[in-house]
């Protein structure tokens, strides 16, 4: 199979309007029509009785006639423009031209296939929403749905719920009928009604109805079922139906009945989606890859407190939606109450196609509400079998990294990594925010004993402090301070394992967009290189020869122009800076700046 692709398209004309999608046509060798789908005439008009060739662009033409040999002509697709060489009028077209089973007077005939791209678009659109709207009314009914097909003797029966479908079974229709027998109360009626429902089922009955009765461990239990069905009229290959239930469904799973649903977004509730991971994990094998995610509205109370009740709601709505959006092709999405999500993931085999669809979600939900608030969430997330092949521990290691995502700043994803997030039990989650609170007071601790410090014995005794110092670097995570001094030409302290020497603090300072960035603020947050770029290329330039990867910059003005810089710096690699973190260092900044500028 070739395919071809022309690059001249670029002549004159206007685009027509005529319907071109899945337009036929059947072919002579030399190119001209045998017949025709009516679009096609209507189309080209009295030009007709041109050669196909003649009608498309003259590169893509030459390529046609050389895949023609002997014995037929080698399937080809391309993209061309289609002229109707009247009003030069056309249309960018996709085109596929094979051999066919048809003749005209003993000779082969080839069929071409003509779809017009827009329309293309236009139609997959629509059968996209028809789709999705038949989901979701197969999602509210009370039904299971089944498909067999016979030459394989696949047989499938799954429910939806929100708009996904659960897979109950698929697997070999035998084995399926063996197993429902031995686990029947009464195997004798069970094997007499499952070898009822093969033969509708091999024989391809056009059309067939009856009745389904399930049989638990006594007669008490039983549900009583009607089953549907027949051969598709798409795929005459598929024989397929509807199960609807008749009486009680005691058994039924919870997370396949209406109670399962959350009211206000039609997600699964809580006790739902609980239900389903327990079982989903209980039957994984263990090379299937599965994602646990906790996803947390950021500041949602602010939502309500500034914008009310109602507000609130449009955005667990819209929250709900973008989730079940991006996660709910995939697996389940649950809301677990309040502003809290949560879902299963099976089919996403990688982490990086993971944290693909999490970035989606993220800036998907970010301007949202662009004219009152931004958007964000924080997201845990825990792996299938790497993390655990318990629903309690993947829950609990997603918990847990959703924590470390809030303390880190929030808007950001985490996934469990033992290296990186310690080992998890289950009685160390309830310590977890305890943990992070004290935390937090050591780095405020660190502050106040940086700044009494330069109270009590002066600038000098900080700079020349080599213990403090290493401790600001480990309570926050960093890996170098730098401090400038005198409108950048001088280096007053230099701490941390920095490969190179300072930059030339003093050139870049000139850099006019590079000083705008402290017009209003006295700090420059930087949490990858590519938002120092946009400011300085000088800056960035320098930030990548020292292996800087993010920074939290202090600046302090003299005579209005910028005097001391202090910089707090991360080397390799981004990293997003918690708002309490930068207020922190910001006001140590500051502080040592002022210090620094009353002794010059």
């Amino acid at each position: 199979m070739k395919i071809l692709r022309s690059d001249d398209h670029n002549a004159g004309g206007r685009r027509l309007d005529t319907e071109l999608f899945d337009c036929t046509l059947f072919i002579r060798r030399d190119f001209t029509v045998s017949s025709a789908s009516a679009a096609y005439y209507e189309f080209v008009g009295e030009n007709s009785f041109l050669p196909f060739t003649d009608l498309i662009d003259e590169e893509d033409a030459l390529a046609l006639k050389d895949a023609l040999g002997a014995e037929g002509i080698d399937t080809t697709e391309l993209f061309t423009r289609f002229f109707n060489r009247i009003e030069e009028g056309w249309r960018n077209v996709y085109v596929r031209v094979e051999n066919c089973d048809r003749t005209e007077n003993g000779q082969p005939l080839f069929s071409v296939l003509i779809t017009d791209i827009k329309d293309m678009t236009e139609r997959i659109n629509s059968l996209n929403r028809t789709a999705h709207k038949y989901r979701f009314y197969m999602s509210i009914k009370d039904e299971y749905y089944f498909e067999y097909y016979p030459e394989t003797n696949l047989f499938s029966f799954y429910k939806y719920v929100n708009g996904k479908s659960i897979v109950l079974y698929s697997g070999d229709y035998d084995e399926y009928r063996a197993g429902q027998i031995q686990k029947s109360a009464d195997p004798a009626a069970m094997k007499e009604q499952s070898d009822q429902l093969a033969r509708f089922l091999k024989s391809r009955n056009p059309s067939f109805e009856m009745v389904w009765k399930r049989y638990g461990s006594d007669s008490s239990s039983e549900n009583i079922y009607k089953l549907t069905g027949g051969v598709s009229i798409y795929n005459p290959d598929m024989v397929t139906g509807v199960i609807s239930s008749q009486g009680k469904s005691d058994d039924m799973a919870y997370y396949l009945t209406s109670a399962g649903k959350d009211s206000f977004t039609g997600l699964l509730n809580k006790k739902a989606a609980t239900e389903y991971s327990i079982e989903k994990i209980g039957s994984a094998s263990p090379d299937q890859i599965m994602w646990l995610i906790i996803i947390d509205i950021d500041d949602f109370k602010n939502a309500n407190d500034n914008f009310g009740h109602a507000f609130g709601d449009e955005v667990i709505t819209r929250v709900a939606a973008t989730l079940q959006k991006n996660l709910g092709t995939h697996g389940v999405v649950g809301r677990f109450g309040g502003d809290e999500f949560y879902s299963l993931i099976h089919d996403v085999p990688t982490r990086e196609e993971l944290k693909l669809i999490l970035k989606v979600i993220a800036r998907d939900l970010m301007f949202a509400f662009d004219d009152k608030m931004q958007l964000t969430i924080s997201v845990g997330v825990s792996q299938y079998p790497k993390d655990g092949t318990e629903f309690d521990v993947l829950f609990g290691k997603a918990d847990k990294s959703l924590y470390i995502a809030k303390e880190k700043g929030k808007n950001r994803h985490i996934i469990y990594d033992e290296k990186l997030h310690g080992e998890y039990s289950k009685d160390s989650i309830k310590y977890q925010t305890l943990s992070y609170l004290m935390s937090r007071e050591k780095r405020r601790g660190m502050l106040v004993r940086c700044i009494s410090e330069m109270n009590d014995n002066g600038i000098e005794s900080f700079l020349a402090n080599d213990n403090l110092q290493q401790g600001l670097l480990d309570l926050f995570d960093l890996d170098g301070i730098t401090i400038y001094g005198d409108h950048g030409k001088t280096v007053l302290l230099r701490k941390g394992d920095y490969t190179c020497p300072p930059e030339d603090r003093e050139a870049i300072a000139r850099d006019g967009k590079y000083a705008e960035q402290y017009d209003h603020e006295t700090v420059m947050t930087i949490c990858n290189l590519n938002n120092l770029k946009t400011v300085s290329d000088m800056a960035y330039t320098s930030a990548v020869e020292q292996e800087i990867g993010a920074s939290v910059r202090c600046v302090v003005r003299k005579d209005l122009q910028l005097f001391i810089f202090v910089d707090f710096d991360v080397f390799y690699t981004n990293r997003k800076w918690s708002d309490s973190d930068v207020e922190i260092l910001t006001v140590l900044g500051y502080m040592i700046g002022e210090m620094i500028k009353v002794k010059a």
